[in-house]
């Protein structure tokens, strides 16, 4: 039982930050120590500065870059909020200004292809987790207690919990965090990229049958997340 009960905590813990796993994964560790860029530092933006050169070459890269640093740096000392928040939401904010001043309705395409790809290498290791013998049964029958502990209302969600439905368990989050900070940096866009990553890194789970169609950052009432046991979904 002991081992059964630190794993589920360990699940229980709000998905989002498996990011944090992700970015080690994605070797950025080593580059974030050896820069002297707060930015750079980020654990969940690092790796933008090579988009950022890919799409306008290496000078243009970085000079976008280096001014979406200052940004970074103004808003992480003047906006309050949880610096866990704030890592997240943040760099999206100041990149997405530093982009759109010279590359006009390129900068939200950016944001969810960034937050995407990144989804998408957090699925990976999801998976890896999730193949495990045992591991999708335990996950989903904690399903209700992770909902309830990644939607908490103590961190600023405002939710409405959905019963069975069809198979399906789920909730609406009607208010969201992130995005209520997104709004105080002045860039509600700022939230896109952890959007597109949610949507990408949940099909990681063996299992587990995830579906989102509705997102309170791209303009719906409110985010609908549906899960569903699935033992032929690989």
């Amino acid at each position: 039982m002991k081992g059964r009960s630190i794993l589920a905590m360990m699940l229980m813990t709000e998905i989002s930050f498996l990011a944090v796993c992700a970015s080690q994964l994605m070797g950025d560790e080593i580059k974030r120590k050896q820069s002297g860029s707060n930015l750079d530092r980020n654990r969940y933006f690092s790796s933008f500065r090579l988009m950022l050169r890919s799409q306008f070459g290496k000078a243009e890269g970085e000079r976008i870059w280096d001014e979406a640093g200052k940004e970074y740096d103004r808003l992480m000392t003047e906006i309050e909020d949880e610096k866990s928040r704030k890592e997240i939401i943040i760099p999206g904010a100041a990149l997405y200004k530093a982009i759109e001043a010279s590359h006009p309705n390129e900068a939200v395409y950016m944001l969810k292809a960034y937050g995407a790809s990144y989804g998408i290498r957090i699925a990976e290791a999801v998976s890896r987790m999730t193949k495990v013998p045992g591991v999708p049964e335990l996950i989903w029958s904690n399903i209700n207690r992770i909902i309830d502990r990644a939607s908490s209302e103590k961190a600023g969600y405002v939710r409405r919990l959905v019963g069975d439905e069809n198979g399906r368990i789920g909730v609406d989050i009607l208010v969201c965090p992130y995005l209520e900070l997104a709004g105080k940096t002045g860039v509600p866009q700022a939230c896109l990229p952890l959007c597109a990553m949610d949507r990408e890194y949940m099909k990681g789970f063996r299992h587990i049958k995830y579906t989102r169609t509705k997102s309170l950052a791209e303009g719906d009432g409110y985010c609908n997340y549906r899960l569903r046991y699935d033992a032929s979904k690989k």
